[in-house]
Formats: structure tokens, C-alpha cells, sequence
């Protein structure tokens, strides 16, 4: 898959969050700071206490929190005991880490309300195909293999989408992704069929609207999917450079 973007949130956006958290933050850092007594803290304490920043850092969805975390982070960084022929990586991994999980969060929502807005379109548009085509399939076999073709379809295509948002592991959200792909295409054909049966399916906007949630959903590189999966490696990318500077400081 390619590189996908993306996002309409400017950079000069993240850059302001990051300033005002830190401004906002301002009073309990210097007081969080203050208690840990810099000067006295060993090398080992400094790596405790580095490891549960990044872990915060990671977990938390709070802005401020992370600004907060990165901030105790800087000041470890800087502590007599610290590993100190690489203070300055150690800053810049930080600075990283800092930004890339501010922008992730934000990116992050937004992508959120943007597939549950789908996902509702979906659910609607099959609610109104099955008020429509339900009724007049009665003992025509044919419309009837159709409609629980689709179905069928559907249903499978619901249960790939749930569990691909729930996934962790940008792996196996593109096994995924390549199966919805093998099933869309089927069950678009379907309703396509079944709308030249049932003149009334062609006419209802909710069931079109159902259609194109669908095929946005899964639009190569710029569907709400391939996004998902983008920033899922994007997450990955974080998790190694939180990795690294763990390493970095912690003493050997």
C-alpha cells in the first residue's frame, strides 16, 4: 500500500496544542519537577521513572497529559545522572514522541466519528434495502437467491469492518482489508441486480446512501479503511522510537 494522506487538521494546529498544553501545564510540571529533586535521583530511578512517562505517554488520549509526560521526560533527560552521551537524541526522541502522538490522537478522532458516521449509513441503507426487497420477494426464487446473497454478504462485510477497527496489529488490518475487497465488489453487483428487478430500491436514498458509505469505507488509499490502517503504522513507528529512547535511557 502506498503512503496515504490524508488529514485536513494543519501541522501549525498540533504545534499550537503542543505550546498550549505546555502553557496550561505549566504550574503542576514545575511543582511534579520540583518534588523529584533532579540532583538525587540515580541513574537507575531515572529509568523507572523515564519508562513510566512513555508508558503515560502511549496510553494516555489526554493531550495535556502527553505535553505533561514530555515535559518530566525533558527533565530526566537533563538530570546529572542521566546517561549523558546522549542527552541530546534523547530530546529529540522525545520531541518526536511528543509530536507524533499529539497529531495520532487528533487524527485519530477525527478518523473515529468519521467511520461511525459511515457505519450508520451502512446499517440505514441496509435497513431501508431490506424494507424494500423483503416484501416483494415472496416465492420468486431468483430475487430471493439475490436478496440473501446480498445479505449474506453484507452481514460478513459488517463483521470484517468490526473486527479490523478492533485489531491492533497493522498486519492483520490488511488481511482484512484484502477480503473486504473480494467481497465488495460481489455484493455491490447484487444490489445493482436487484435495483434493475425492483425499480423502487434505484429510487430510495437511503439505500444509495448505504452504497456510497460502503464504497467509501474501502476506498483504495483515501478510504476510511486504508486511513485506519495508515495510521495504525504510524502508531507502530511510535511505539519503536518509545522503544528506543526507554533503551536510551536507562542505564547500562
Amino acid at each position: 500500500m502506498r503512503k496515504v494522506f490524508i488529514f485536513s487538521i494543519p501541522l501549525v494546529l498540533v504545534l499550537g496544542m503542543i505550546g498550549i498544553n505546555q502553557w496550561h501545564s505549566a504550574p503542576e510540571l514545575d511543582e511534579g519537577l520540583h518534588a523529584m529533586d533532579l540532583d538525587r535521583l540515580s541513574g537507575m530511578e531515572i529509568g523507572k521513572q523515564s519508562k513510566a512517562a512513555i508508558l503515560e505517554m502511549l496510553r494516555s488520549e489526554q493531550p495535556e497529559t502527553i505535553s505533561r509526560q514530555a515535559e518530566i521526560l525533558r527533565q530526566l533527560a537533563k538530570a546529572p545522572a542521566a546517561p549523558s552521551g546522549s542527552q541530546m537524541n534523547n530530546l529529540e526522541s522525545i520531541a518526536r514522541l511528543e509530536k507524533g502522538r499529539l497529531t495520532l490522537l487528533s487524527q485519530r478522532y477525527s478518523l473515529r466519528q468519521e467511520k461511525e458516521t459511515l457505519l450508520t449509513a451502512m446499517q440505514q441503507g441496509n435497513l431501508a434495502i431490506e424494507m424494500i426487497v423483503a416484501p416483494q420477494v415472496g416465492a420468486d426464487a431468483y430475487l430471493a437467491g439475490l436478496y440473501q446473497q446480498y445479505k449474506g454478504y453484507s452481514e460478513t462485510i459488517s463483521l470484517v469492518l468490526t473486527a479490523l477497527f478492533a485489531d491492533e496489529h497493522q498486519a492483520s488490518q490488511q488481511s482484512a482489508a484484502v477480503r473486504l475487497q473480494g467481497m465488495i465488489p460481489t455484493a455491490l453487483d447484487n444490489f445493482r441486480v436487484l435495483g434493475l428487478e425492483i425499480p423502487a430500491l434505484q429510487g430510495s436514498k437511503q439505500a444509495s446512501a448505504g452504497i456510497d458509505a460502503l464504497q467509501q469505507m474501502v476506498k483504495p488509499e483515501q478510504g476510511c479503511v486504508a486511513r485506519w490502517i495508515w495510521l495504525q503504522g504510524e502508531s507502530e513507528k511510535l511505539q519503536a522510537v518509545a522503544s528506543q529512547l526507554q533503551e536510551q535511557m536507562t542505564p547500562r
